[in-house]
């Protein structure tokens, strides 16, 4: 930086990436992050069952650009979120006494 009037000075040494162009920009984190809206209509999506190729071909004609895996990883992390550390049934038994159900539980060992 130079003091006299605070801009910069920048030297390339060396121009030379280190890999190749990537091949597409999902290659990138910024372009696998999707915003509030997306992931809404995305969970909505697979809630109903929607496959997950369904949902990328849906979601593609929005210009969004996406694929399989993040939609899978987008599920996996809201099931985690929504079970908060509990197992499956642990969250299932859960619901039923919160909303007064009457159950019996038996262990097997």
């Amino acid at each position: 930086m130079r003091p006299e009037d605070g801009s910069w000075e920048l030297k390339l040494i060396d121009i030379q990436h280190t890999h190749a162009p990537s091949e597409t920009p999902t290659a990138h984190a910024v372009h696998r992050r999707f915003n509030d809206a997306e992931k809404e209509q995305i969970l909505a999506m697979a809630n109903r069952t929607v496959p997950t190729r369904e949902i990328v071909s849906i979601m593609s004609e929005n210009s969004t650009m996406i694929t399989p895996k993040m939609i899978n990883n987008l599920i996996y992390s809201a099931k985690r979120d929504r079970l908060a550390g509990c197992t499956a049934i642990q969250a299932l038994l859960d619901n039923l006494k919160d909303k007064s159900y009457v159950t019996t539980i038996r262990l097997i060992n």
